[in-house]
């Protein structure tokens, strides 16, 4: 026999008698997997588009809310969605509401929030507002001005 057949024989000795139990290896590894992938996708902030009755619904119930007025044409909004994902994923920020608004189609949002740019980012906590800011792009100023309403 050549190192070759020996090396194979060797193998299938050590599969049939149950030294390597491949198939639980590999659900192992599957499930491993869909956790990783789970986990990735896991969000704990409601994100969701804006609308009055939501806006309203959320400061009633007293809950730390970012409303984000945005345009698929802004590239500083573009800058912005990065941290507004990563608050999303992190669990420290259970329990925030993300409304975005369209710059392009809700312009009465606009007026009633007093927003007059995109890239427009304003914090609640319930009714009250405790921060407002405009072309903001830097993750930790932005996640730093939502992390004042978290309880």
């Amino acid at each position: 026999m050549t190192r070759f057949s020996w090396a194979l024989a060797g193998c299938a000795a050590l599969l049939l008698a149950g030294g390597i139990n491949l198939a639980e290896r590999h659900h192992a590894a599957v499930k491993r997997a869909e956790a990783a992938r789970q986990a990735a996708t896991e969000t704990y902030a409601e994100v969701s588009a804006y609308s009055p009755a939501a806006l309203l619904e959320a400061q009633k119930e007293g809950r730390p809310i970012l409303v984000a007025v945005q345009s698929s044409r802004c590239p500083t909004c573009a800058a912005q969605a990065p941290a507004i994902q990563q608050m999303a994923a992190d669990k420290s920020y259970k329990g925030l509401r993300v409304l975005l608004v369209d710059f392009e189609t809700q312009k009465e949002a606009l007026r009633d929030l007093g927003a007059t740019m995109q890239s427009t980012l304003v914090v609640f906590l319930g009714k009250r507002e405790v921060a407002r800011s405009v072309g903001v792009t830097d993750t930790d100023a932005i996640k730093s001005s939502v992390r004042r309403t978290l309880i």
